[in-house]
């Protein structure tokens, strides 16, 4: 019979336990690992989660190779590994939850458990001395990580997460530090034998226990991802202002709230002048740095409550709430001086680069968004035609016609 089918017929099933425990973890820790190749975001936290895995799997697999391995590779470096991996995880745990300091107190404690570890870990003579220091240790690290991260969490809205976590990381570490606290007080030794109810006990808590906290995590990661691609899928990459598409559903809500009864409000229609001379004359990157400086004075000066956007090329549209006609007119103005008196957003020292806006209050007698829309890019065109850098009123919106200039209703 091969070495393959001894083992197999030597072992009992608690063993198998142990060892099918440690595989699905380091097969949990190497998909972290692959997840984090492949991710730009919580790279090195998913790094972190894939090796307290990896590390806790080779640590239970070291266990249940236990009679068929040197007793200090399945003992003392078992142990070991598994409490660096702990230690691991409660790093990158903190780092994920925003939280990446203590790391004083976790590298003294994984140093000083590690060199303990070792030496007791010589011999079955000190066996009863090693368990005792592993047990506390991680029971340490499960109580104390696990609320600190549950404390950040439930900061963060994410309630029943952190109540799962701070259930799950107590129950282990009651368990682990009953294991401990029977070592100190009693002679009788706690080396656990694969016979032993608590021994099977304790290879389902961690089961348990690995399958809660590779999926309270996973819950993070992915929850963060899809907030990361939901934000950019309404920002614009430039400037960091909405996009197209949402500012134009800032626009459209707000209609609807219009057309119910709700306050009067106005669209600006917002253009860089002379911009196509920037990039001929500068190239692209010095565009969209001009960009990215203007879409700065805009939103800084803009009132609580408005919204604006990056509606494409060099335009903007704002969305300028419970505005009438000449409050309307004193904040477009507002911006409009805002970049012109900027420095620095020229290409050319010495130079400015101003703004001409267009802005049209919404009435009963628009059909939907995209007629005021229409008319605020029309007070934007006469804007240009009139010299650009100025701000200009739809007519309707004004009283009379020709007298769409807001330099003077701005001034009342």
């Amino acid at each position: 019979m091969d070495g393959f089918g001894v083992w197999y017929l030597g072992m009992s099933h608690v063993q198998w336990l142990w060892l099918m425990v440690g595989l699905q973890l380091v097969l949990f820790g190497l998909g972290w690992l692959g997840a984090a190749s492949l991710s730009a975001e919580d790279r090195t936290n998913m790094r972190g989660l894939g090796m307290f895995n990896v590390g806790v799997g080779i640590g239970l697999l070291l266990v249940g190779m236990r009679g068929y391995l040197p007793y200090y590779a399945t003992h003392a470096l078992s142990n070991v590994c598994s409490m660096l991996s702990f230690a691991l995880l409660w790093r990158a745990a903190l780092a994920m939850t925003g939280d990446p300091g203590h790391e004083r107190e976790q590298w003294t404690l994984a140093l000083v458990g590690a060199l303990l570890l070792l030496w007791f870990g010589r011999s079955p003579e000190t066996g009863q001395q090693r368990v005792t220091v592993y047990f506390l240790v991680v029971a340490w690290i499960a109580f104390r990580g696990c609320w600190q991260v549950s404390r950040r969490l439930w900061s963060d809205q994410l309630r029943w997460t952190a109540a799962i976590m701070l259930i799950t990381g107590w129950l282990l570490g009651g368990l682990f530090l009953g294991r401990g606290a029977s070592g100190l007080m009693s002679a009788v030794s706690t080396e656990f034998t694969f016979d032993s109810p608590p021994t099977l006990i304790l290879a389902y808590v961690i089961l348990a226990a690995g399958f809660t906290v590779n999926l309270v995590f996973a819950n993070l990661v992915f929850g963060r991802m899809v907030r990361q691609l939901r934000r950019l899928s309404r920002h614009d990459m430039l400037t960091g202002l909405y996009n197209r598409r949402a500012i134009a559903d800032a626009l459209q809500l707000e209609w609807q709230r219009y057309r119910r009864g709700g306050p009067a409000f106005s669209v600006a229609c917002i253009d860089v002048d002379l911009f196509k001379s920037i990039n001929d004359r500068h190239g692209h990157a010095a565009g969209d740095q001009a960009l990215v400086g203007i879409a700065g004075c805009l939103q800084s000066h803009i009132r609580p409550g408005d919204v604006i956007g990056r509606s494409g090329g060099e335009e903007f549209w704002a969305l300028l709430m419970c505005t009438d006609g000449p409050t309307a007119a004193q904040v477009a103005e507002r911006m409009r001086q805002a970049v012109a008196e900027a420095r620095g957003l020229h290409p050319d020292t010495g130079k400015c680069v101003t703004v001409s806006i267009g802005v049209a209050l919404a009435c009963s007698a628009d059909a939907s968004i995209d007629a005021i829309v229409a008319r605020a890019d029309a007070a934007l065109y006469r804007a240009k035609h009139a010299g650009r850098n100025q701000v200009f009123l739809a007519q309707d919106d004004v009283g009379a016609p020709g007298a769409d200039s807001a330099a003077d209703l701005a001034a009342t």
